[in-house]
């Protein structure tokens, strides 16, 4: 049984777009709020213990996004034969990032919150 062109099609452009996003979120999260937050934490002698969870986290995330738009590029390409795979694939990681999403949100903004709030709480 083979899936229409089209299907492909439309599995590869929303591949390219959630994957692409969920990138650029973690990436921004990754290289710009979590270095400040762990600096920030070291600077006021505080225990950071969602640092490591938090990057594991991120990391994980980040490889989804990636492998996400890397599989809607190989759809959206005519050079590749069996696009019923990747098709199934592309489904499955897009369906992965919009469940997962919002909880990978929420802990990495409460991993970044949790340290302002002890060290505010310790004043």
């Amino acid at each position: 049984m083979s899936m229409s062109e089209s299907v492909h099609k439309i599995v590869g452009y929303v591949s390219v777009i959630l994957g692409s996003i969920a990138t650029v979120l973690i990436l921004l999260f990754t290289m710009a709020i979590q270095p400040r937050m762990a600096a920030l934490t070291l600077e006021l002698e505080q225990e950071n213990r969602l640092l490591m969870p938090t990057l594991v986290v991120s990391y994980v995330s980040l490889a989804l996004g990636i492998l996400n738009t890397y599989i809607g590029v190989k759809l959206l390409s005519n050079k590749e034969k069996d696009k019923n795979k990747l098709t199934k694939v592309g489904i499955l990681l897009c369906l992965l990032i919009i469940l997962c999403g919002g909880g990978v949100l929420s802990f990495l903004v409460a991993s970044t919150l949790t340290p302002i709030y002890s060290v505010t709480s310790n004043f």
